[in-house]
């Protein structure tokens, strides 16, 4: 499929699921944006003349409120490009680049923005992150719980464990076989 194609599917869903006025456009490019991806070298080396003009580009961005080009600035570059803007920005600015960009958008968007750079910045612990919101409170959202541990499972689990325990001081297989039961359960924490 093209990505035209897969654009113009993704925003028709939005606009179904949570309707037209609901959803700025801007978080709809923030999605598109996302999954027109292309697939980056994330062990490449980070070019750092590029990340101090872009640096420089989300300064003129952030002051002129043009939300659109953040989106197209942050999606086109790798996560560890990305991390090493948000450096750059704290170094410079003194404050979280995140944090700049939740008192400019609102919504939606927002949220999006804060949840991708917190996966540049340290994908592991946003994993545990969004393990525990998926276990908070009452009901499990077990996709989310499966996707993360079925997932991550040959990869970094274990230092997702370990951040999860100290995050929340509570192990995550506890959370897990609290929150879960059955074959389910056994199955999830089989994986841990």
């Amino acid at each position: 499929l093209s990505s035209d194609v897969c654009s113009s599917s993704l925003s028709s869903g939005i606009n179904a699921e949570y309707g037209e006025d609901e959803v700025s456009s801007s978080f709809q490019e923030l999605l598109v944006e996302i999954i027109k991806r292309p697939k980056f070298d994330e062990k490449a080396e980070v070019d750092e003349e590029g990340v101090k003009a872009d640096y420089n580009d989300m300064i003129e961005f952030i002051d002129a409120r043009r939300i659109v080009d953040i989106v197209y600035l942050l999606t086109s570059r790798s996560l560890s490009h990305i991390s090493m803007l948000q450096e750059e920005y704290y170094q410079k600015q003194g404050v979280e680049l995140y944090t700049v960009l939740e008192s400019i958008t609102d919504h939606h968007i927002k949220d999006g923005l804060v949840s991708f750079l917190s996966v540049a910045s340290d994908y592991p612990r946003y994993c545990a992150y969004e393990l525990h919101n998926s276990m908070d409170g009452s009901g499990t959202d077990e996709g989310s719980l499966t996707r993360i541990i079925t997932t991550r499972a040959d990869k970094d689990l274990k230092v997702i464990k370990t951040l999860y325990d100290e995050m929340f001081d509570k192990s995550l297989y506890q959370a897990i076989y609290d929150d879960t039961s059955g074959d389910y359960r056994r199955t999830l924490l089989a994986l841990l």
